[in-house]
């Protein structure tokens, strides 16, 4: 008996370090289990009261807490077993890599958390007061290299025992070959840092190049491109070197739009002119779509081949592109009516051939 007691001790003394490993892997697995029930209930607990905050706080933490759970008892029960052989490599590098991981879990952690952030504060509220979703985007993707760049420095001078001055050292000299390496991928970054400083246009903005080649609304903002959504829905993703060598135009932040056309009356209607502008013009003066505050005219111009050309020039109080044709359309009706109304026609292109005497049209 006693023989069997000593060997069930010996063994358990041989092997009391994998015990632990065990013990400490079971515990992990509880934790993690524990961990997913609470923050599934208090997820579900912030969406019912609408806590848009707190819920992006769980949203961001969730997962990477799950793999800080297991990182610190996988490799705590790693440790454990060091003592069969402390000498192997395994358990020499598991102290770096622990710290490598734990690293690398706080980065995803705090870029979840920015992008939670930046859903935040996209839709929280209606506050007129609040920064533009380009602001929003470019304070984000900032934030986001912050947090890469540091955490990088970080794990280079705590794992790898990199002094500061090696690091500044490579940037320095690594930086000349990178900028000829990636002239164009610098010239888009510039482009980008210049749209979000200038602001010439924002996410939700209808924008057009001078060429006239680049037309549709904002749909992203990014360092390297654009995203463009075209009139004819087809996304288009443009550098941002290109805004920085070409004129771009932006109709989403114009105050007005403006209606210029020119209608023909026919010369037989020549008498009738004065009239039909004087009451073109009160028209537009009294129509409610226009601006009384620009320009309002309507002006006897031009001496056509087959018209009397009448300009009429205004501005509308939209901008809308749909409520600007409507308010366009009816400011067309009501010039026809007034010319109508005067016993005058509208003009076409005509020709007259006057034959002379004596000459005989061929089958009259």
């Amino acid at each position: 008996m006693k023989e069997q007691i000593t060997r069930i001790f010996s063994f358990l003394k041989e092997y009391a370090h994998a015990a632990e490993a065990v013990f400490v892997l079971i515990i992990t697995m509880i934790l993690a289990i524990i961990q997913a029930y609470v923050f599934k209930k208090l997820y579900q607990s912030l969406k019912r009261k609408k806590k848009l905050w707190e819920k992006a706080i769980i949203n961001a933490l969730f997962k990477p807490l799950q793999w800080f759970i297991w990182i610190i008892g996988v490799t705590f029960s790693v440790d454990l077993l060091s003592g069969y052989s402390e000498d192997a490599f395994i358990f020499q590098i598991i102290s770096p890599i622990r710290k490598v991981l734990v690293i690398t879990v706080l980065v995803w952690f705090m870029l979840a958390f920015i992008k939670e952030i930046e859903k935040v504060l996209l839709v929280a509220g209606s506050d007129k007061r609040r920064m533009s979703k380009t602001t929003i985007r470019a304070i984000s993707q900032v934030l986001k290299v912050f947090v890469i760049v540091t955490c990088t420095f970080i794990v280079l001078q705590t794992t790898l025992g990199v002094g500061a001055s090696a690091i500044l050292a490579f940037a320095g000299g690594g930086s000349i070959s990178i900028g000829f390496a990636a002239k164009d991928l610098l010239s888009n970054f510039f482009g980008g840092l210049m749209i979000f400083l200038d602001r010439p246009f924002a996410i939700g903005e209808r924008i057009r190049s001078s060429d006239g080649k680049t037309e549709g609304v904002v749909e992203e903002i990014g360092w390297r491109l654009t995203k463009i959504i075209t009139l004819e829905k087809v996304p288009l993703y443009v550098p941002n070197s290109y805004f920085l060598s070409t004129s771009i135009e932006n109709p989403s932040r114009m105050k007005n739009r403006r209606i210029k056309t020119t209608i023909g009356v026919r010369y037989q209607d020549v008498k009738k002119i004065p009239e039909i502008v004087k009451d073109v013009e009160a028209m537009l003066k009294s129509h409610e779509g226009i601006d009384q505050n620009n320009i309002v005219m309507a002006r006897f111009t031009k001496f056509s081949a087959s018209s009397l050309d009448l300009l009429v020039y205004a501005f509308t109080k939209t901008i809308q592109f749909d409520e600007f044709t409507k308010v366009q359309q009816d400011i067309f009706f009501k010039v026809m009516e007034i010319i109508e109304k005067h016993h005058a026609s509208c003009a076409f292109p005509t020709t007259t051939v006057h034959i002379p005497e004596g000459v005989e049209m061929m089958g009259k």
